[in-house]
């Protein structure tokens, strides 16, 4: 699938074209045989999408990415489950931004990780060069 990027570049055309074409007509978002239809083939493309992203990286991202991902589900769920708060009345802003603090504070975590690796395959290459 690496050599290859046909799949990819499908994949994101098929993707726009749903989205482009959810958009621009009405009938397929709000009649309903085609709502469903619609949303059948958005699900499809962007699952085709996000297979043919996810082949070109390495298993360790995609497991760093999964236990984000939940975490911040689980969050979400346990959130919405247990707390009288209304998220609804006081607009997606507020919880949005905590969202992104709490993704962006992930990322990070996991990108100093990726540092710290990367300087030790270096300085171990440095250390067994014979210059």
């Amino acid at each position: 699938m690496q050599q290859n990027s046909w799949p990819f570049w499908l994949a994101w055309i098929l993707s726009f074209a749903t989205i482009i074409a959810m958009g621009c007509s009405q009938t397929l978002r709000r009649v309903h045989p085609w709502n469903y239809v619609s949303f059948g083939v958005f699900t499809a493309t962007f699952a085709f999408l996000v297979g043919t992203v996810t082949s070109f990286y390495d298993i360790s991202v995609l497991a760093l990415a999964l236990g984000i991902t939940s975490g911040v589900v689980g969050f979400v769920w346990i959130l919405a489950t247990t707390s009288g708060f209304d998220f609804t009345r006081k607009g997606a802003r507020p919880f949005g931004g905590f969202v992104c603090c709490l993704l962006g504070a992930a990322c990070s975590a996991g990108c100093s990780m990726w540092r710290r690796a990367l300087a030790q395959r270096a300085w171990s290459m440095l250390k067994h060069c014979s210059c």
